[in-house]
C-alpha cells in the first residue's frame, strides 16, 4: 500500500514538472514577451479602443438604444477579445446588489457600474435614477425568468465592427486636431 502510495505520488510530480516545462507560452505571457525592435505594441491601442467602445454601449443603454442584456452580451464579447484587459469598472461600487452567480450576471454587474461610473461624471445629476432603472430592469429579468438570459451576440451588431467604427471616428478626430501619431 506505502509503495502504492508513492508511486501515484511520482507520478503526479513528473506530470506536473512536465505540464510546466513543456506548455507554450499562454497569451498573458506572451503580452509580456518583449517585441522586437521598432515594433508597436498594439496592446494600449486595443485596449483604448475597448474602453471607448464600453463607454459608446453605455451611452446606447442610456439613450435606450440598447437593452441592459444587449450591452451585457456585447461586453461579453469585447472582454472575449484579446489581449487580456483588465475592466476598469470590476473595481468600482456596482449598484447592482447581487452576487454574480453567472457569467451572464457579472456582465450585468460590468454594465451597470460602468453607466453608474460614467454616468457620474457626466451627468451626476442623472446618474441614481438610471442606474435605479438598470437595476429595476435586471431584478425583473430574474423575478420573471430566474435567471439572466443573454442574446446571442452573433444578432447583435459585432465588437469587431464596434471597435472598427470607434477607430475611424479617433483617427478622424486626431486627423482634425493633427495629432495622428
Amino acid at each position: 500500500m506505502r509503495k502504492l502510495s508513492r508511486c501515484f505520488l511520482a507520478i503526479i510530480v513528473a506530470g506536473s514538472l512536465a505540464g510546466t516545462f513543456m506548455c507554450r507560452p499562454t497569451e498573458v505571457d506572451q503580452a509580456t514577451m518583449p517585441l522586437p525592435d521598432g515594433a508597436e505594441d498594439p496592446a494600449p491601442e486595443t485596449e483604448r479602443l475597448r474602453i471607448a467602445v464600453k463607454e459608446q454601449i453605455t451611452h446606447d443603454v442610456f439613450a435606450g438604444r440598447r437593452s441592459l442584456v444587449e450591452a451585457a452580451a456585447l461586453f461579453g464579447e469585447l472582454n472575449r477579445l484579446p489581449p487580456a484587459l483588465l475592466d476598469v469598472a470590476d473595481d468600482h461600487f456596482s449598484p447592482l446588489p447581487v452576487v454574480d452567480r453567472t457569467a451572464e450576471e457579472y456582465l450585468c454587474r460590468q454594465v451597470v457600474s460602468w453607466a453608474d461610473r460614467t454616468l457620474t461624471k457626466e451627468a451626476p445629476d442623472r446618474a441614481e435614477e438610471f442606474t435605479g432603472r438598470l437595476v429595476a430592469e435586471y431584478q425583473e429579468l430574474r423575478r420573471r425568468s430566474g435567471a439572466v438570459r443573454l442574446p446571442d451576440p452573433s444578432t447583435l451588431e459585432s465588437a469587431m465592427d464596434l471597435l472598427r467604427d470607434v477607430r475611424t471616428r479617433v483617427t478622424e478626430q486626431d486627423e482634425r486636431r493633427g495629432t495622428r501619431k
